[in-house]
């Protein structure tokens, strides 16, 4: 009777985890630094915005006016709203919070995803809990404004893609269309959705026929495509002007984006116009904890098990199996193809396809639910079935607290998180792969040279740009003491990421201060 009293509270454990969620994110959203992106992301929210409300044209000759802008407008609105860029410290750390805001309510939207596809708040609320405690995915959500608002709203777009399958009225047709406009116009891969959904709306005329409701049907799905095309355009100015050809032109240059320049990988300096076709596969192998790729690869077994099966027994909800399931399985492995096919260019480990992820938790969760009801079906006693359920319990919650842990004792680099497939330690796999490419730790650096130099100006040199974007979160009297040279000769302090260089400096560089997680040397500071 107490456990059935305890699963009655099931909502005031959803509430606490998320309370609990909400107000980590609330206290440890100051501590990360400014990455590579930051500057030009915000630089572009500028642009669109001052070209809506200023008639300001900058925006049509931006070097990247074909980034999706409604979250970095967004952002700049609520810095402007607020008055706060007079403090760029006070600005990044809003930057900070409202991304970690988006994602937090998107983590939401995916617990409810998770809930209605399995019927079962316990495996709505594990999915949410597989998405949080995902360290890499993590970390990005606070200082990354391209891929984690892509990966929050393309979950929303998911859940009110079905949330207007369930019932298709005009309302949900323009709350869907609302989403994927915004999605698109934060990247245009987002058009993955309204392909789904005109599939799946195919489908499910097809299956059900004519019926009393069948205009309405066919009107709502023209609202949704009317209204999407209206999102598009009016969320994104630089469509203002021939949307038709600078939509092609957006979409030509993000399919394969000329960026010139090389990753480490598998101990090799690679042009990043030219990498291997497993390189996408292989990063999301090493960087996602292993016991979820164990439940993904069983899940991923049973739900093409089911649709067999389906099929066999002429089941009627045999349709609904066969749509659902290639929404999902279209949503994790058709961008991974088409980046192989496209040899699309794709660099700095796989966050460009972060959005991917939501799609391996839900296979993965498909993989929980059949060796649970495995349990059920073979073990007749009850003794050992309860032993064996506590058994796999027990196994995914040694998992939870293991990257819990991992994720405090590496706080604020939770982004450095490999597997063991990468390696032994952070010390080995650095000379394969690119740790804090993004310059985060930079922040530690530079506080550790205002913390134990008191002179009035510091000569400061840098391996690469974030070094320069770190200074922007510093206190404003700490700012302009920092110096930035461009030679060696002229600096006092020289600071290195160890990107595009794992290998360590001369000894003659007095080193006075590392960030090292497992091992590792993440930054460190040189004085001379």
């Amino acid at each position: 009777m107490k456990s059935i009293s305890f699963f009655k509270q099931h909502k005031l454990i959803i509430i606490f985890f998320f309370i609990v969620f909400f107000l980590a994110g609330l206290s440890i959203y100051k501590d990360y630094g400014i990455s590579w992106d930051e500057k030009w992301q915000r630089d572009l929210g500028t642009l669109s915005v001052d070209y809506v409300f200023k008639g300001d044209r900058s925006l049509l000759s931006y070097k990247d006016k074909y980034y999706g802008p409604v979250f970095e407008m967004l952002l700049v609105a609520v810095e402007r709203v607020f008055n706060l860029t007079s403090d760029s410290r006070i600005l990044y750390f809003s930057r900070h919070l409202v991304t970690f805001i988006f994602f937090y309510i998107s983590v939401i939207f995916f617990y409810k995803l998770c809930r209605d596809k399995f019927k079962s708040w316990q495996m709505g609320l594990l999915g949410a809990v597989f998405l949080v405690l995902s360290p890499r995915i993590f970390a990005h959500a606070f200082y990354n404004s391209k891929d984690l608002p892509f990966l929050s709203v393309f979950i929303i777009s998911i859940y009110t893609l079905f949330w207007y399958l369930e019932r298709k009225s005009f309302f949900r047709a323009f709350c869907h269309a609302l989403v994927c406009g915004i999605l698109i116009d934060i990247r245009i891969m987002g058009i993955m959705v309204p392909l789904f959904t005109v599939f799946a709306f195919s489908v499910d005329f097809l299956a059900q026929g004519r019926r009393e409701n069948f205009l309405k049907n066919i009107f709502s799905v023209f609202v949704y495509c009317l209204f999407l095309v209206i999102f598009i355009i009016l969320f994104w100015p630089m469509l203002w002007e021939s949307p038709v050809h600078h939509f092609i032109m957006a979409f030509k240059e993000m399919s394969k984006f000329p960026w010139q320049n090389h990753v480490l990988y598998m101990g090799k300096y690679i042009p990043a116009t030219n990498l291997p076709w497993h390189y996408l596969s292989v990063w999301i192998i090493i960087t996602t904890p292993i016991v979820y790729f164990i439940l993904f690869f069983v899940g991923l077994f049973a739900d093409v098990k089911e649709c067999i099966l389906a099929v066999k027994e002429k089941r009627k909800d045999l349709y609904i199996k066969i749509r659902d399931g290639i929404i999902f399985l279209s949503w994790f492995f058709a961008p991974i193809i088409a980046v192989i096919v496209l040899k699309s260019v794709v660099y700095d480990e796989w966050r460009q396809v972060f959005y991917i992820y939501p799609a391996f938790i839900i296979i993965a969760l498909s993989g929980v639910r059949f060796i649970n009801d495995l349990i059920n079906s073979k073990l007749k006693k009850v003794t050992s079935r309860i032993l064996w359920q506590r058994i796999f319990i027990g196994a995914i919650l040694v998992n939870i607290f293991s990257l819990l842990g991992f994720m405090i004792n590496a706080h604020p680099y939770e982004n450095l998180y490999f597997n063991r497939f990468a390696g032994k330690n952070l010390q080995e796999i650095k000379h394969k792969y690119e740790l804090d490419y993004w310059g985060t730790s930079y922040r530690k650096g530079l506080e550790y040279i205002l913390e134990h130099d008191k002179r009035a100006i510091i000569k400061v040199l840098g391996a690469n740009t974030p070094v320069l974007l770190n200074a922007f979160i510093l206190p404003e009297e700490d700012k302009k003491r920092i110096k930035f040279v461009e030679t060696i000769d002229d600096a006092e302090y020289f600071i290195s990421n160890y990107r595009w260089h794992h290998e360590d400096y001369p000894i003659k560089n007095k080193e006075v201060y590392s960030v090292e997680r497992g091992g590792a040397k993440v930054m460190t500071v040189f004085k001379r």
